[in-house]
């Protein structure tokens, strides 16, 4: 059996996150959220390092949990965590990549970004309808990989804005109270 780890990156992009996105305050109780050991990792991540699922989805629950004390946006604040992790792989490979991809492309490529990133799961599409501007995709054998059911719809939102869509958004069905599903269907639309 593999190990279930994602890339390091992923951790450094949360960690930028909590650091740009909320104040000192909210920092604070976010931080205070996340076991030491888990801390220390964040402050010394090496972004092409593979790092245990479980520690990544540790950082993914302090956010989701600040949201769900303060003002209920969990989905959207985990939404855009994806956004940022996605950002920050357009400072790698993907940068290149996202300048030959159209969404058709993108669809069919999306096991190949997955994988390049998480040792867990995949992450494929089921169907790419161009003319009606709707893709159906589904996020398979990551159950226990708390919260990345609700970080995946920003990196398929990061992407697809980039190739030029607009108002791109997601139908879901994760919650909070069960974070860790073992699959997930997202039905993508976009103007």
């Amino acid at each position: 059996m593999s190990e279930r780890t994602s890339r390091g990156y992923m951790v450094q992009s949360v960690t930028d996150y909590i650091g740009t996105s909320y104040d000192e305050s909210e920092r604070r109780q976010i931080l205070e959220r996340i076991d030491p050991g888990i801390r220390h990792m964040m402050q010394n991540v090496n972004p092409i390092t593979w790092y245990p699922v479980e520690d990544v989805a540790k950082i993914f629950a302090a956010i989701a949990a600040h949201h769900q004390a303060t003002d209920g946006k969990v989905r959207e604040a985990l939404e855009n965590v994806g956004r940022k992790i996605a950002t920050t792989a357009t400072t790698t490979f993907l940068k290149l990549v996202l300048r030959i991809l159209t969404p058709a492309l993108f669809a069919s490529k999306m096991p190949h970004f997955w994988s390049r990133d998480n040792r867990c799961g995949t992450l494929r599409a089921l169907e790419f309808e161009a003319k009606e501007n709707r893709l159906v995709a589904v996020l398979e054998d990551v159950g226990g990989y708390d919260f990345i059911g609700a970080v995946t719809p920003g990196f398929i939102f990061f992407a697809l804005e980039h190739l030029g869509n607009k108002n791109v958004r997601a139908a879901y069905d994760w919650t909070i109270e069960n974070p860790g599903p073992d699959s997930l269907t997202y039905v993508v639309t976009w103007d």
